[in-house]
């Protein structure tokens, strides 16, 4: 068994939670922080454990971004935009809004988009 799997398989919950607010249990996927392809090693400290839905249509959509060291250095930009900035980053037990105009501009819509 892989050192990525065995660390999987005896702590589900925790590895399931990387994402933040994730709750998911199912369809768990290794996550390469600095992906293979751009010259990302196979070491643990290099991969995480996200549910397919942040994977896929969060971190490899473009939308998400994953950064720092696994497991407990880890930090997730949500709501990446084409400039790069984003809405959000959390990173160890903190919430930081990226930019002041953005939030305000995200609660704009929000409270446009309520009856």
């Amino acid at each position: 068994m892989s050192a990525w799997r065995a660390r999987t398989a005896s702590s589900p919950a925790t590895a399931a939670l990387y994402a933040p607010g994730c709750t998911s249990f199912r369809n768990l996927h290794d996550h390469h922080i600095v992906f293979r392809s751009a010259g990302g090693s196979n070491d643990l400290a290099n991969r995480t454990t996200l549910c397919a839905w942040h994977h896929l249509r969060g971190v490899h959509a473009g939308v998400v971004r994953c950064t720092g060291v696994a497991p407990d250095a880890l930090r997730f930009a949500l709501g990446v935009r084409r400039d790069g900035a984003a809405v959000v980053v959390y990173g160890a037990g903190e919430v930081v809004v990226a930019s002041e105009s953005l939030r305000r501009e995200n609660l704009r819509k929000v409270d446009r988009a309520r009856p």
